[in-house]
């Protein structure tokens, strides 16, 4: 996943060793440039595309708890491609996987115009959100797909690195326009009202990873200093990062683990904390290792698993779904801890590229 990061870290999430065609890489490398560092000017959208205003605020709203005995946890899937109909060359495709009955079917196809393209296929009503550009100075946002046609939902932002549905609620990590790090956010089923969850005067805590723990309605994420990862990067070592929940009927978080080691993959349910850590942001894959962590103890241990983790996870029913490697084959796969088998969910084909997943419930 080519999450956005400050624009002196570029070269940490596209210099990564990962294993897709050069040909995409090329294309998603130039798409991201164009919109961090040109400002998007050569994206458009539909004029029609008008947003409705929507509310931010730092207060944090308290909803109805979600019934987690009716759960039915599900994947949400980006893959991006070349398209000839798109002004940007490039498209993405929403998948959903129903976990229950591990089926995949491909609900839309969106356009890719966004630095970090996200789709979410919502259960809650049958319909595809994505990010996209939205004009010079007015960042990325998210849009409602009707049937190949864009309705703009936010104004306030200015990219995007999750989008998760939770319940009747939406958990993103994002960046408010005219900010600088991005910030856990929780937004109401219309995305009409948003709250900051931790917020910041510093502008200085910088979101990282994010997983779901559906039976407990809770969002499990990484953030770190971005001032002290900025002079850890200077000095060739990585900053610190703590690990937070965050309850999302109370909006309350609670830290739950801190770590000296780059996060970059995170995984929770129970008291069993899943983390992909390595010494710093520039590890090649050989370095990165799985551990398990128990919250209660915070004692951890090395998980050696049959793949190569480096990027989103989610852990439900002791399954642990994971984007990563198996040999020299990249995609998302689920691998059971308790029997050691795995079923492959998607595998990455050629000339596409698989973005990202979110479990979502």
């Amino acid at each position: 996943m080519l999450k956005y990061r400050r624009k002196e870290q570029i070269k940490l999430i596209l210099g990564r060793d990962v294993m897709f065609k050069k040909t995409v890489r090329n294309a998603v490398i130039i798409a991201f440039a164009a919109v961090i560092l040109l400002g998007g000017a050569a994206f458009s959208l539909n004029k029609s595309q008008v947003a409705k205003k929507v509310s931010i605020t730092k207060n944090v709203k308290v909803y109805e708890n979600t019934e987690t005995n009716k759960l039915h946890p599900y994947l949400s899937i980006t893959r991006s491609f070349y398209s000839k109909k798109s002004e940007s060359g490039m498209s993405s495709r929403c998948f959903f996987y129903n976990i229950k009955e591990k089926k995949l079917e491909q609900k839309a196809i969106v356009p890719y115009n966004s630095s970090n393209p996200l789709t979410l296929y919502s259960t809650r009503n049958d319909k595809i959100y994505y990010s996209a550009f939205s004009g010079k100075g007015k960042g990325n946002q998210i849009y409602l797909d009707n049937n190949g046609t864009g309705e703009k939902k936010t104004d306030q932002f200015g990219d995007f690195n999750y989008l998760i549905q939770c319940g009747k609620q939406y958990f993103m990590a994002a960046i408010l326009l005219k900010h600088y790090c991005m910030e856990p956010i929780v937004c109401d089923a219309e995305f009409q009202n948003c709250s900051r969850v931790m917020f910041d005067k510093k502008d200085d805590r910088f979101t990282w990873m994010v997983s779901t723990v559906p039976k407990e309605n809770k969002i499990v994420f990484s953030y770190y200093s971005d001032n002290e990862m900025r002079k850890a990067d200077d000095e060739g070592r990585n900053a610190p990062s703590k690990i937070v929940m965050l309850d999302m009927e109370t909006k309350k978080t609670e830290t739950v683990y801190k770590t000296k080691y780059y996060i970059d993959g995170i995984a929770c349910e129970g008291k069993k904390l899943i983390l992909s850590c390595a010494p710093n942001g520039l590890t090649t894959r050989q370095k990165h290792k799985i551990y398990e962590v128990n919250l209660d103890t915070k004692k951890r241990v090395r998980l050696k698993l049959p793949f190569y983790i480096m990027d989103q996870m989610a852990l439900y029913d002791n399954v642990l779904y994971f984007l990563g490697w198996k040999g020299d084959t990249r995609g998302i796969y689920a691998y059971n801890l308790t029997t050691k088998k795995y079923d492959v969910i998607m595998k990455e084909v050629k000339d596409e590229f698989i973005n990202g997943f979110s479990l979502n419930y």
